[in-house]
């Protein structure tokens, strides 16, 4: 009897994990836990042409396996050549930037897990 209830309850636990797998607000939550703060910030204005983007992890990432990419206001999408000043950082240089609507797509591979992505809208006055 004690095995019968085991067994049902590991299948309730693991049905209440794939549920919550397909839950977009989670994986929302998630993926914005594992930024800690960015340069530009979201939803920010900035007024600069040249900008230093930088992206702090609250985990070390392995940069090698991490990218960023500039959607810009044209629709264009930039790869930007991103460097780490640190474990839990991926930075990287724009520059030539016009007024418009930008959004920072980012992907980090945290060490030892799994890949999360993520967007930063920003506009450039």
């Amino acid at each position: 009897m004690k095995r019968l209830l085991s067994r049902a309850g590991a299948a309730i636990f693991a049905l209440g994990l794939w549920v919550g797998a397909g839950d977009p607000a989670a994986a929302a939550t998630k993926q914005a836990s594992i930024v800690a703060e960015s340069t530009p910030a979201a939803n920010s204005t900035v007024t600069a042409t040249e900008m230093t983007i930088d992206i702090h992890f609250t985990t070390k990432i392995d940069a090698h396996h991490s990218r960023l990419v500039l959607l810009l206001p044209n629709g264009r999408q930039l790869d930007l050549v991103s460097f780490s000043s640190a474990p839990d950082h991926l930075s990287a240089r724009a520059s030539s930037l016009t007024p418009g609507a930008y959004k920072l797509r980012w992907q980090a591979l945290p060490v030892g897990k799994k890949l999360v992505k993520g967007e930063i809208p920003f506009t450039v006055k």
